[in-house]
């Protein structure tokens, strides 16, 4: 599990990523962990994708971003792709 909040400023610090991917395992019908960490994901850069592996994850993180009032949020549900990963199989 990502935790942003834990080292807040080491993580912003990383402007040079253009993808992070989030692995899901365990989903427990809610997006608690994800929300923690979308506006700072939203604050790294607007060429950053935000990858997700598990669908309804995505469907659900897409969701909060659009109705989000973060300005960081809203930018980031374009950039939010989900990817089917064969290594998870």
């Amino acid at each position: 599990m990502l935790v942003v909040t834990a080292d807040q400023d080491n993580f912003r610090k990383c402007t040079n990523l253009q993808e992070l991917v989030l692995y899901h395992h365990d989903v427990v019908g809610e997006i608690r962990h994800e929300k923690h960490i979308l506006t700072e994901v939203g604050r790294l850069g607007n060429s950053l994708l935000l990858v997700l592996t598990h669908k309804w994850v995505y469907s659900q993180c897409v969701r909060y971003c659009l109705k989000s009032f973060s300005f960081y949020e809203r930018d980031l549900a374009e950039r939010i792709v989900y990817e089917r990963r064969q290594d998870l199989e």
